[in-house]
């Protein structure tokens, strides 16, 4: 009995003494050195999903970009057909009675044609310049109707309004527009959806 009594008394001496916890310590300080296979797994799939992400975003973007900039020439070159219209501008070494420019539209070009009356009084068309629409995955969707920027006239035909939308297949929800005013010849740009 006396032999358990000092057993228990030696025991409560060596929980007391910091000993045993330099020991518990060292054990644990050795225990939590680096990181296991699995944090190191699961860290390695949380940046690959978040780059994956990432590019898929950035490509969605540039798709977008690509798609704007398309509408955005579009629109310049239909303001610049209707300035030189409304101030009468002949092409060089042209000798005919002009009448204005006409634009042409297809799938994934439009065309800007020099409209003139010759000397038999029948209309013609000389092609001043082709705009590709800089990538095969643009469009126009539809046929918008030809757009007639008449000489020295704030008007165009075919009067009314009309909506020149530019589509991007690789993402066939994004489209952009331009928006034609023939009635007072206001030409904007309608946005993107």
């Amino acid at each position: 009995m006396l032999a358990i009594l000092l057993q228990g008394q030696i025991l409560d001496i060596l929980m007391k003494s910091p000993a045993p916890l330099y020991y518990c310590n060292k054990k644990k300080q050795q225990k939590h050195k680096g990181f296991t296979f699995i944090e190191i797994l699961i860290a390695l799939t949380i940046i690959s999903v978040s780059t994956a992400l990432g590019s898929l975003s950035i490509a969605n973007i540039h798709k977008k970009q690509i798609t704007e900039e398309a509408t955005q020439t579009l629109l310049s070159n239909l303001r610049l057909a209707r300035e030189k219209a409304l101030s009468g501008a002949r092409p060089d070494g042209f000798s005919g009675e002009l009448t204005g420019y006409r634009v042409v539209f297809e799938p994934a070009a439009y065309k800007l044609y020099y409209v003139y009356i010759d000397q038999l009084d029948i209309e013609q068309t000389i092609l001043a310049s082709s705009y590709e629409l800089g990538n095969n995955s643009l469009e126009i969707i539809g046929s918008p109707p030809d757009i007639s920027f008449n000489t020295l006239a704030q008007a165009c035909l075919p009067g009314g309004t009309t909506s020149i939308p530019v589509r991007n297949n690789d993402d066939g929800n994004y489209t952009c527009t331009v928006v034609v005013n023939c009635t007072n010849g206001d030409i904007k740009y309608g946005g993107c959806t």
